[in-house]
């Protein structure tokens, strides 16, 4: 005898898959997603292991699911993808609009969440999670060819941080230009990369 789905359970899998498929390439801010193969294979793997282990939801939990999805994609050799899922999940980097900058998204990357308590003084250990982070999500300036934002979040916390609590005010002041600066340097680069006509702009976000 050939076992068959029900077909409630069946329904209930395309349900979460297809929520999942909506979820992340809005929450990664790039539609494109949606035609990708990986993801689409992970988003069933994963509503099929929710349903295996019995414990298919009424309302899907998207830290869990998402979680669950960047396990999946990592473990099938799409690392890249698995981290920007995590990035976004974990709104280390999130789209944000204001008033003041038009109708423009403003990428909001929030560096305190990039730090350690162990990080104390490693200033080139901020500064690769950084680089690999934009590199992670550069692609949302692709559709306006780099025009937009980006909004720094907590650098001068994030400084602080780094250099310890006897650290002078212009002291911290200097390694927060050091980090914009830095930023700056890799968008330059991505322009070159992915041939867009400009840079996103830098802002400097105080809350």
């Amino acid at each position: 005898m050939i076992w068959q789905d029900d077909p409630i359970t069946e329904t209930a899998r395309a349900r979460i898959a297809g929520h999942l498929m909506e979820d992340v390439p809005a929450l990664c801010g790039n539609p494109a997603l949606a035609a990708h193969g990986a993801l689409a294979e992970a988003a069933q793997g994963v509503a099929l292991y929710l349903d295996q282990i019995e414990v298919i939801p009424e309302e899907l939990d998207l830290r869990q699911s998402r979680d669950l999805l960047a396990q999946a994609l990592a473990a099938s050799g799409e690392a890249a993808l698995a981290r920007r899922i995590r990035l976004f999940g974990n709104r280390i980097i999130y789209p944000a609009t204001w008033i003041a900058c038009g109708r423009e998204t403003v990428w909001v990357l929030d560096t305190r969440q990039l730090m350690d308590p162990m990080d104390f003084g490693m200033e080139l250990i901020l500064f690769e999670r950084i680089r690999i982070v934009l590199a992670t999500f550069s692609d949302v300036w692709d559709a306006t060819s780099g025009q937009g934002f980006l909004g720094l979040k907590g650098v001068e916390t994030t400084a602080a941080l780094l250099l310890g609590q006897a650290a002078a005010g212009r002291t911290t002041r200097n390694l927060t230009h050091e980090i914009r600066g830095w930023c700056a340097r890799q968008l330059d680069h991505f322009q070159k990369q992915r041939a867009w006509q400009t840079t996103p702009a830098i802002l400097t976000l105080l809350a």
